[in-house]
């Protein structure tokens, strides 16, 4: 979501270690992800795609969950839930854990990188009913997003659910404009209702030049769901979009 890298920090503004700076982690957390476009309706279907019932004891994993918003709607809408949140950015997982301090008897984190082959080892200990991902797998290549969707679904429980609220690529330049600046124009919204200054030109301009932006490998959704289907998931289906974030989703079937 950024202004090109310097060529001193090349490696790190072009990969998804950005999220490891804390300012880039603490300005996300504060403010960018609170301003997402429809970020209510958003929290409302990742819910109803939940297919428990409240009262029951879950286990919920949140794969890249940066300052732990989606993990603490999961427990806060299931009080009999556990689960674990797994970044590999010390930064956001200290913006986690005080945002969920209130569940630290039900919550663990995990600092691992997403991008190697070997972090499913962390979580083969334990199955879960429900895996969410929120804005996180698209900073990986190709192979590594697939690698965790087949990871995923291995460690789903029968009848459990994937539920990734993603950030995809348009198909046209059109698409990709008018997304840039849907989110410029809530983001300048939001610091208006904050009573801050905000010119919607100026934030379209940050929001261009940010320094995670360059980080991002968007792939197109349509993309992404066959390969759910193609690893096993069924009923999978977008149930959410707006313009190029979505809320897909995915059930490892009853054996």
């Amino acid at each position: 979501m950024g202004m090109k890298a310097n060529s001193s920090h090349e490696t790190i503004d072009r990969s998804w270690r950005v999220w490891q700076h804390s300012a880039v982690a603490q300005r996300y957390t504060e403010e960018r992800s609170a301003a997402l476009p429809e970020v209510h309706t958003q929290d409302e279907v990742m819910l109803r795609l939940i297919p428990y019932p409240v009262e029951k004891p879950i286990s919920v994993a949140d794969l890249g969950c940066g300052g732990g918003r989606l993990l603490e709607l999961v427990l806060g809408a299931y009080p009999n839930a556990i689960g674990v949140g797994v970044d590999g950015s010390p930064a956001m997982l200290k913006v986690a854990r005080q945002q969920l301090a209130q569940y630290q008897e039900r919550v663990q984190f995990i600092e691992t990188d997403l991008s190697q082959p070997d972090w499913l080892q962390i979580l083969h200990k334990q199955s879960y009913h429900v895996i969410v991902s929120g804005y996180a797998v698209h900073h990986l290549d190709d192979t590594a997003k697939r690698r965790i969707y087949e990871a995923v679904f291995d460690i789903l429980k029968p009848g459990g659910i994937f539920i990734h609220a993603e950030h995809v690529a348009s198909l046209s330049s059109r698409g990709e404009e008018l997304f840039e600046r849907a989110y410029a124009a809530r983001l300048a919204a939001f610091r208006q209702e904050k009573g801050q200054s905000a010119d919607f030109s100026e934030v379209y301009d940050e929001l261009s030049g940010r320094p995670d932006k360059a980080a991002n490998r968007l792939i197109p959704l349509e993309r992404q769901m066959q390969w759910l289907r193609e690893i096993g998931f069924v009923d999978v289906d977008c149930f959410w979009k707006f313009f190029e974030l979505a809320i897909f989703a995915g059930s490892r079937p009853y054996e």
